[in-house]
C-alpha cells in the first residue's frame, strides 16, 4: 500500500489487532515497487489496498472508501482567494504526487483533452510530505481530501475544488479467491473494514 492508505490506516489496525490478536504480525509493502497480482497468485501476501480493481478471474475485490481531489494550496496562496478557476489553475506552479515517477498524472490528461497543459515545478512520490510543501511554498496540487484531513499541516492549507470534473478514487482491497473461505483471512478483511 502506498504512505497515503498507510498513514489512514495502520495506526488503527494495529491498535485493533494488538488488543484482539496480540500474537498477529503485519507487514506492509510499499505498493510502487511490488505486483501486488502477481504476488496473491503466488500466495506471497494476504491482501493488497489500493486503487487497485480486480484483473484475475481469481482475485476478488472490496471496497473500502472513496475519495476525491480537491486542489491544495497554502491558506495563504493568492488563489486562495475568490473562485478557481481553469486558467488560473493551468497557470499556477503544481506539485505531482507520483507513487510510480512518471512526470504526468490524471490532471495532465484531463489538461490535454482540453488543449491546455499546466507547469509541474516538482514532483514527490509520497502523499506524506506535499501538505508541508504546500503549505510553505507557492505550489498548487490536486490532493486526496483524506490524505489532507489528516495532516498536521491541515490548518496551514486551503483547500477548494478543482475546476474541472473528475473520477473519484476508489479504494479497495484485493485477496485470492483460495482465501475467501478462510475465517482468519475474513476476520482480518473484516477487522481492515472496521478500520476505514
Amino acid at each position: 500500500m502506498n504512505d497515503y492508505i498507510a498513514s489512514l490506516l495502520a495506526l488503527p489496525l494495529m491498535q485493533k489487532l494488538s488488543q484482539l490478536a496480540p500474537e498477529i504480525n503485519l507487514r506492509l509493502l510499499p505498493s510502487t515497487n511490488i505486483d501486488a497480482t502477481a504476488m496473491l497468485e503466488r500466495n506471497e501476501i494476504d491482501l493488497a489496498i489500493g486503487a487497485i480493481s480486480a484483473t484475475k478471474p481469481r482475485l476478488m475485490t472490496q471496497n473500502l472508501f472513496t475519495d476525491y481531489y480537491l486542489c491544495g494550496m497554502g491558506k495563504n496562496h493568492p488563489l486562495a482567494k475568490g473562485k478557481l478557476t481553469l486558467d488560473k489553475f493551468v497557470r499556477a506552479n503544481h506539485l505531482l504526487i507520483t507513487l510510480t515517477g512518471e512526470a504526468t498524472g490524471f490532471v495532465d490528461r484531463i489538461l490535454q483533452e482540453k488543449g491546455l497543459q499546466r507547469r509541474i515545478v516538482m514532483t514527490v512520490n509520497q502523499f506524506a510530505i506535499a501538505p508541508e510543501i504546500l503549505a510553505h511554498t507557492d505550489l498548487i496540487a490536486a490532493v486526496n481530501y483524506r490524505s489532507i484531513q489528516h495532516s498536521v499541516f491541515a490548518g496551514d492549507l486551503h483547500l477548494t475544488k478543482l475546476p474541472f470534473e473528475h473520477t473519484p478514487i476508489s479504494v479497495n482491497m484485493m485477496w485470492h479467491d483460495r482465501k475467501s473461505q478462510d475465517e482468519a483471512h475474513y476476520w482480518l478483511r473484516q477487522c481492515i473494514t472496521t478500520c476505514l
